[in-house]
C-alpha cells in the first residue's frame, strides 16, 4: 500500500467548527517559517489556537489560494516568509490571488523583478522589492501583515 501524502488541497480543508476559533491565517513556505514565526513574535500572539498556519511551499497552487480567500475573508492574514527574494515574491503572489486576481513574476538577471499585474508593468530591484512597495507602486491596501523571517 502506497503512503498517502498530505498536499495543500486537503489542508486546506478545516471544518467549519475549527473556523469559528480561527482569527489569523499565517501563510508560510515551510515548518521552519512557522518555528520562527512563534519564536520570535510569541508575545504579540499569547493564544496560539486561535492562528492557522497554512504552508504553501516553494510552489503555491493558485487554485488552493483562490479558493481559500472565501473561507479567510473575515480573518486577519499574515505573511510569514523568509527574508529573501523568494520569501518577499511568494508574499506578493499569495496576497494577489487571496484577492482573486492573476499576477505573473519573473526574474531578470540584471537583478530587477517584473511583476505584471493588471495590464501594466512594474519593476523592483531585487533587493527594494516586497509587498508594501509593491502596494505603494499599484496603489492598493491588500490589509496583509508581513513578517519577514530570518532562519
Amino acid at each position: 500500500m502506497r503512503k498517502q501524502e498530505v498536499t495543500h488541497v486537503q489542508a486546506a480543508h478545516v471544518s467549519e467548527a475549527d473556523w469559528r476559533g480561527i482569527s489569523h491565517v499565517v501563510f508560510c513556505i515551510g515548518a521552519g517559517d512557522v518555528q520562527s514565526f512563534v519564536t520570535r513574535y510569541r508575545s504579540s500572539f499569547p493564544d496560539l489556537g486561535r492562528l492557522l498556519f497554512f504552508y504553501v511551499g516553494n510552489i503555491p497552487n493558485r487554485s488552493v489560494i483562490t479558493g481559500l480567500a472565501l473561507q479567510i475573508k473575515y480573518r486577519k492574514v499574515i505573511m510569514a516568509m523568509p527574508d529573501d527574494l523568494l520569501g518577499r515574491i511568494m508574499g506578493i503572489k499569495i496576497a494577489i490571488w487571496l484577492k482573486q486576481k492573476a499576477v505573473k513574476i519573473s526574474y531578470r538577471k540584471d537583478g530587477f523583478v517584473d511583476i505584471h499585474y493588471d495590464g501594466r508593468t512594474y519593476f523592483f530591484h531585487e533587493d527594494k522589492i516586497s509587498l508594501s512597495a509593491f502596494e505603494k507602486a499599484v496603489g492598493l491596501r491588500l490589509k496583509i501583515r508581513s513578517y519577514q523571517i530570518r532562519c
